[in-house]
């Protein structure tokens, strides 16, 4: 009941602290479980879309899928020599894993199995093999699936952007001065129907996408600060952006929160004790 009357409240007026409602109640229909990994850090965490499966990729290149239903883990997966995973998605049928990694690479995996099913050098010349790498490779820090999963676009930190058609290995790349990104992209987002990405750029500003027609529609300008959180809204109507640093970093921000309305660019920005 808890639950359904917090619903409620956000269709009414969803505020952030109606969605705390909902959260804390939702927090009691489900029974804790513990998920063991055996790294140490933990790169990027990834939810289904049923809340059925989480995904996780740690820093020292391995990666896996558990239930949570009972806290098992299905699937097993490891980057190309080990090297730092740094995002993964889980598509919406739950049966393939995207992964990005410092290295380069982009990945995908059966989600049973743990198999690798495709590898993609970002960056890399066609007299590259991937074995035989020269040069510096890009740092992915960050992939999504899009367009009904179908796609996947990835984000790289020199300000670089990759589409990728999964059914035929097209890859298209967009430099830095075609996306006219910042100088280093820190962190991006996808909205929930994968046709909106917003990549936070070092310089404080927040450019907002559309996947379908490969261009970028609005820029927002916030915080004098790099951005390291994103997260659109579940009615993809709000985009939310925190300058605060990741956790154990020693950068001082100001602990404010950004939110722009993605279609009128209209912005507000408060603490986080505004919101309980």
């Amino acid at each position: 009941l808890a639950t359904l009357l917090a619903l409620e409240a956000i269709h009414r007026n969803p505020t952030p602290a109606a969605y705390e409602t909902l959260y804390a109640a939702a927090s009691d229909l489900v029974p804790n479980r513990n998920i063991t990994s055996t790294a140490e850090q933990v790169s990027d965490l990834a939810w289904s879309a049923d809340a059925t499966l989480l995904a996780m990729v740690q820093r020292d290149g391995t990666g896996g899928v558990w239930r949570v239903t009972d806290g098992q883990q299905t699937a097993m997966f490891v980057n190309h020599r080990e090297e730092r995973f740094t995002s993964v998605a889980l598509s919406a049928d739950n049966r393939v894993a995207l992964t990005s990694g410092d290295n380069g690479t982009l990945a995908t995996y059966d989600v049973g199995s743990g198999v690798r099913q495709q590898t993609f050098w970002l960056g890399i010349t066609e007299e590259e093999d991937g074995d035989g790498i020269r040069g510096r490779r890009p740092n992915l820090i960050g992939a999504h699936f899009c367009l009904e999963d179908r796609h996947a676009i990835a984000v790289a930190e020199n300000a670089t952007l990759y589409f990728i058609e999964l059914a035929s290995n097209q890859v298209i790349q967009l430099s830095k001065d075609e996306t006219s990104l910042g100088t280093t992209c820190l962190t991006s987002a996808i909205n929930q129907s994968g046709d909106r990405l917003a990549i936070a750029c070092d310089d404080g500003s927040i450019h907002l996408w559309d996947l379908r027609e490969r261009k970028k529609i609005a820029r927002f300008d916030g915080p004098n600060q790099p951005v390291y959180s994103l997260s659109f809204s579940p009615d993809e109507q709000l985009l939310m952006a925190c300058p605060s640093p990741p956790l154990g970093s020693r950068i001082e921000t100001k602990s404010s929160v950004y939110c722009w309305n993605v279609h009128s660019g209209s912005s507000r920005s408060f603490r986080p004790r505004e919101i309980s």
